[in-house]
């Protein structure tokens, strides 16, 4: 029982995000959607598996799809996870772990992320995360950030961890300050704005 209401939780909070992404992806609208982006077919197991067979699956790496055209240029532009839970995980487990140390649950994400985006051809990685009564965070891979903050460069609160015994390379930042800080149009070159034009 406990395996199936975390494993519901866990589809609630996908559902939960892609709505919050298809919002802020179409912001600009007259009437901005929730539906441009919905969770990826078996969360991504088909797109890995036809991966270990030397095939490729459009559009179904990470936990995010696009289920309209206007949302690719985002899945091209990064590959999606999200993670609900996992409350004794946090940074620090990167920061003060030996060398001895089993590979944190980060590290598996990252490791996850990376072979996604690889398989995607996207620029890079996001990871969106979630414990239970705290912020959700989102991770970025060092392409992604500078990408962004080149883009639009701002001073706000964030952490940038790097561990080179661990090779990890990550930007951290609350999802909703990352949703205010940033806009779609860095990322697709005003495509919410044609495809609004090209409905007037």
């Amino acid at each position: 029982m406990k395996k199936g209401r975390g494993k519901s939780k866990g589809n609630d909070y996908e559902r939960f995000i892609c709505k919050q992404l298809s919002l802020w992806w179409t912001q600009d609208l007259d009437e901005p959607r929730d539906d441009v982006f919905w969770r990826s077919t078996t969360s991504g197991g088909r797109a890995t598996t036809r991966s270990k067979q030397g095939k490729q699956t459009a559009g179904q790496y990470g936990d995010v799809a696009a289920l309209d055209p206007i949302g690719k240029p985002l899945l091209d532009f990064m590959v999606i996870e999200l993670k609900r839970g996992y409350k004794g995980t946090s940074l620090h487990d990167l920061l003060d772990c030996i060398e001895s140390n089993k590979e944190q649950e980060i590290e598996k994400w990252v490791k996850q992320a990376e072979t996604a985006a690889e398989a995607a051809d996207a620029k890079g990685w996001a990871i969106i995360h979630a414990r239970n009564r705290r912020k959700d965070l989102i991770y970025m891979d060092e392409s992604v950030w500078n990408w962004l903050n080149t883009s639009n460069p701002a001073f706000y609160t964030h952490a940038h961890l790097w561990n080179v015994e661990r090779n990890i390379d990550l930007h951290v930042l609350t999802f909703e300050e990352w949703m205010e800080r940033f806009h779609p149009d860095q990322i697709s070159g005003n495509a919410t704005t044609k495809l609004q034009e090209t409905k007037k």
